[in-house]
């Protein structure tokens, strides 16, 4: 899990006599590498947890935190779990908790018209400007399968018969949970709205939804993230390695390898991603990927670092339809900095990002990577300018001058807090 501290929410269903609430930690994995494990916070309190989180919700309640599902011709969403499926209607396991005891909400197929729309619509929610719904997808089908996903968001006097989706998705996506993301503007009462079609898959596709949230702010840009606060959209992809890229700061454990600090602090408090390579076989694996990216122009940008006398190989692909495409890779070496890779990507359906590290022979075989970045333009590589998430180009001395020039303040975003232009007094933080 890294070196921050991870929130859990975790809904306990009404006993009828006292219980004990036991928390139970291991500090040492079945290989005997030792381990820290730490709790804090603990707050307990009646109610569901998504009556705690605003505009979210983990389904793990059968009231659906109000959200009302509507049937036609026998198309419908269902509160559903992995221990109480029809395995022809839902994942095995929901994404809050990874758990078959864990909860979503899931197509249940029509026998009457494959075509048939199951909605899925919120509670009336009211904003005021920009916000972010953020929500996990399941949607697994054969090949050819044509099932869609669709986000819809209106007023609660519109006929959703007469609106276009803000965000749609169609076919198989793998046997795994998705990320979804859509930036909203709205300044009046309005309604978000999930609509399913299982299409011509005969009751073989699933497709569910989990841990949906509206975020007061806009959504980042996919695959882009400085790892102080986490993963963003980034997840590591279990089954197909061997390895896991973990969160990390300042030194990494094995000596001779791996950077001495982040690239986004140039600190030992900043943080990175990395593979520890002691006591693994070689040509063991770990893949990082994006959440779904809509299709289009981007420039993928990513610093990574590659120090050791046993360093085996880094590459970063793009993923679509079942197809990947390598457009950057190194081998062994290459120094003890970090160093600045940049990738073009021009794709005409929706794909995903794959970083993907395979260990050497020996255990000095650390790879990190830090700050990726992806903007929705070509790569530029005029030094003299600097490219804003949404694709404007600014001059790099406008970087850091404390006048934001990019829409969302990329430009200012990791400068320092004082012009001293009143003094040299700032107000220090404790780390």
């Amino acid at each position: 899990m890294g070196e921050t501290w991870q929130q859990v929410h975790l809904f306990i269903q009404k006993q009828e006599y006292a219980q004990y609430i036991a928390l139970v930690g291991n500090t040492q994995n079945s290989n005997g590498d030792l381990g820290h494990s730490a709790v804090d916070d603990i707050l307990l309190t009646d109610g569901s947890c998504d009556s705690l989180r605003g505009n979210t919700c983990d389904f793990e309640t059968s009231d659906l935190c109000e959200w009302t599902p509507t049937a036609d011709q026998g198309a419908t969403w269902i509160w559903n779990s992995g221990q109480n499926l029809d395995h022809s209607n839902g994942p095995n396991s929901d994404h809050t908790f990874d758990s078959a005891e864990g909860h979503y909400v899931s197509l249940k197929h029509s026998t009457d018209n494959k075509n048939a729309v199951a909605y899925l619509t919120s509670p009336t929610h009211q904003s005021s400007g920009a916000m972010c719904l953020q929500f996990y997808f399941f949607m697994q089908g054969r090949t050819n399968w044509t099932g869609s996903l669709s986000l819809y968001v209106k007023s609660p006097s519109v006929d959703i018969n007469f609106i276009n989706p803000v965000w749609k998705i169609t076919g198989h996506q793998g046997d795994a949970w998705n990320l979804g993301e859509k930036s909203l503007n709205f300044v009046s009462e309005y309604h978000t709205v999930f609509a399913a079609v299982e299409a011509n898959d005969g009751g073989n596709s699933i497709i569910a939804v989990d841990d949906v949230a509206m975020l007061d702010r806009d959504c980042p840009a996919a695959a882009t993230c400085t790892f102080e606060d986490g993963y963003c959209d980034w997840s590591n992809i279990r089954g197909s390695d061997t390895m896991d890229w973990v969160m990390n700061s300042g030194y990494t454990p094995t000596a001779n390898t791996g950077p001495n600090y982040d690239h986004t602090l140039h600190t030992v408090y900043g943080h990175y991603l990395y593979i520890e390579t002691d006591s693994v076989l070689v040509s063991s694996s770990a893949v990082l990927e994006s959440s779904l990216i809509p299709s289009g122009t981007y420039c993928f940008e990513f610093y990574y670092s590659m120090y050791g006398k046993d360093i085996g190989a880094f590459a970063v692909r793009v993923v679509r339809n079942n197809t990947v495409n390598i457009l950057f890779q190194k081998f062994g070496n290459q120094g003890p900095d970090w160093k600045l890779g940049k990738v073009q990507i021009l794709e005409e359906a929706d794909f995903t990002i794959s970083m993907m590290a395979l260990s050497g022979n020996g255990n000095e075989g650390d790879i990190a990577i830090d700050d990726t970045w992806t903007s929705k333009n070509v790569c530029y590589d005029n030094p003299d300018k600097f490219v804003c998430s949404d694709g404007e180009v600014i001059l790099q001395e406008q970087v850091c001058d404390f006048i934001p020039n990019c829409v969302n303040g990329d430009d200012e975003m990791f400068c320092g807090d004082c012009n001293f232009e009143f003094g040299m007094f700032i107000t220090a933080s404790t780390i």
